[in-house]
Formats: C-alpha cells, sequence, structure tokens
C-alpha cells in the first residue's frame, strides 16, 4: 500500500499539468498568475506539498518542449495569444 505523503505527491504531479495549463493560458492574456492550492486545504499536513514547484517546473517543461503540449492546449493557447494581443 502507498504512503499518504506519495500520494499526495502522484496527486499533485497529476495535477499541476492541468495547474500548468492554466498558467499559460492566463499568461498568453497578459494576466498576473497565482498557482490556486485550494484544494490543498486538508485535514492532514500538507506542509511539504511541492504543487506549486511542480506546477511551474511543468510549465518550463512545456516552453521548453511545446511538442508535448496537448493538441486542445496549443489550439486554445494560440487562440488566446492571437485574441489577447490584438487588444
Amino acid at each position: 500500500m502507498f504512503s499518504l505523503s506519495y500520494s499526495l505527491r502522484m496527486l499533485s504531479l497529476r495535477q499541476s499539468r492541468g495547474g500548468s495549463l492554466e498558467c499559460l493560458f492566463t499568461l498568453a492574456c497578459g494576466r498576473h498568475f497565482q498557482v490556486s492550492q485550494d484544494n490543498l486545504f486538508a485535514d492532514f499536513d500538507t506542509s511539504e506539498s511541492t504543487f506549486a514547484d511542480d506546477v511551474y517546473q511543468q510549465v518550463e517543461t512545456y516552453l521548453e518542449n511545446p511538442k508535448i503540449l496537448p493538441r486542445d492546449a496549443k489550439t486554445l493557447l494560440s487562440t488566446l495569444l492571437r485574441a489577447c494581443q490584438d487588444k
């Protein structure tokens, strides 16, 4: 069986992908991005959470290798960049 800390780490890594896409979409619109950790307010210790770091690391990974971005994310990101830069 997995430990709680291992399970939290795996959850953080999985959710960081969605957070990293949210970050890219927000920045494409010229807005400030702040990692949302509302789902990490739990009745157990989350002080060792690496979620924010995982999000920003995934953003860096996508920026360094945009080919790995999901196709739908690329489409939305391109659309947002065009729409928000026209303003």
